[in-house]
């Protein structure tokens, strides 16, 4: 069975707290902020799957579950050096 890396995302949330005049300048003032002073809120979000790539290492071609792709069954990622199946 072929083997594949997946790529995962889990988003954090942060809070800071700072002195302004209104909510515009909080958003200023926090975004000039250095990260030390921003504080991770605990969540109980998952990793989501982003990306799927094949781990061309592990490929048996004796395999009868593996298919031959054509190139309109591909479609690439820019930023990416891989091709990934549609």
């Amino acid at each position: 069975m072929p083997r594949y890396r997946v790529f995962g995302t889990k988003y954090q949330n942060y809070y800071t707290h700072v002195s302004a005049a209104d909510e515009y300048a909080a958003a200023e003032a926090a975004n000039a902020s250095p990260s030390t002073e921003w504080f991770e809120v605990t969540t109980d979000d998952v990793i989501e799957a982003t990306d799927v790539f094949l781990d061309e290492q592990t490929i048996t071609y004796d395999d009868e579950s593996l298919i031959e792709d054509t190139p309109e069954d591909m479609e690439y990622h820019p930023g990416f050096d891989k091709i990934v199946i549609a």
